[in-house]
């Protein structure tokens, strides 16, 4: 179905040729009329570009791509592709993982919310396990990213429950464009800085720039070999520990909870509430 809110999805690629499923991507770009991908090539050393080249070849006008020199993290991927499509006049852009865990019809669902809802800035995908939903993680994935998202969501004072999954959708604005100009201190939370340069908006501003809204997947699954291991998880920590630095302490707890309030509008009628709990 058509809309009003044409939309470029970011698929950050590092050496993803044996996982990006390509036939899958130009089935979803044959079946919609205005959502168009930017794949980024984050200097991959494998057939990553080479497959890139083929998908922007075969349907040029809904698959760009855009190769960076050397490898810079997903973090700074998304951030260059994010501003590209911003510059290139997008209604709405996101960012969704290279290995399609979740499915690209997700892309229609969220984006609905945000086309239906228009106070809403950001539609987010949560990994929830709900009955008639199909969720499936690793076991040490599902307890790890719960004891990472109860930190950042102590830290910065928001009830956000899944702050890691790739499934983002944002309504194109100068105030997204805003909290992108500067590179992200770090290379896999840099999902979480942008909830914090939100709040930090709010601090020096008195208006938050993103309104958010977390929306549970119907379906995600684990798609082969996963980029972050069990021994990245000191790492993650660090760099939740940089987050903590750069961006918590300097608000106080007054600011957060005003800037909290402001960050996530009642919810759609007949849409779970966001940040509800499940474990």
């Amino acid at each position: 179905m058509a809309s009003d809110l044409t939309t470029t999805i970011i698929i950050p690629c590092f050496n993803e040729a044996k996982r990006l499923a390509a036939d899958e991507l130009l089935a979803f770009v044959n079946q919609t009329t205005d959502i168009s991908f930017l794949m980024v090539n984050d200097g991959s050393t494998d057939r990553t570009a080479a497959l890139i080249h083929d998908l922007s070849r075969r349907r040029p006008d809904k698959i760009s791509s855009l190769h960076l020199a050397a490898n810079r993290g997903k973090g700074e991927a998304v951030r260059q592709g994010l501003l590209k499509a911003l510059e290139a006049g997008s209604g709405a852009v996101g960012y969704w993982d290279a290995d399609l865990s979740a499915p690209l019809v997700e892309i229609l669902r969220l984006r609905d919310i945000l086309i239906q809802h228009q106070t809403l800035d950001a539609v987010i995908g949560a990994r929830v396990k709900l009955l008639g939903r199909r969720i499936e993680r690793k076991l040490w994935r599902h307890y790890a990213g719960r004891i990472i998202g109860t930190l950042i969501s102590m830290a910065l004072y928001l009830p956000v429950y899944d702050t890691q999954c790739g499934a983002k959708i944002f309504r194109a604005s100068p105030g997204l464009k805003n909290l992108l100009i500067e590179p992200f201190q770090t290379r896999w939370l840099f999902d979480v800085e942008i909830f914090a340069r939100a709040l930090m908006s709010f601090a020096s501003h008195g208006n938050m720039s993103l309104t958010f809204y977390e929306e549970p997947l119907e379906s995600w699954s684990h798609v082969g070999a996963s980029k972050i291991g069990p021994g990245d998880f000191p790492v993650i920590i660090r760099e939740f520990w940089r987050i903590w630095r750069a961006y918590s302490l300097q608000l106080s707890r007054k600011e957060k909870a005003a800037a909290a309030i402001m960050s996530v509008r009642k919810p759609p009628v007949g849409v779970r509430p966001p940040g509800e709990r499940r474990y």
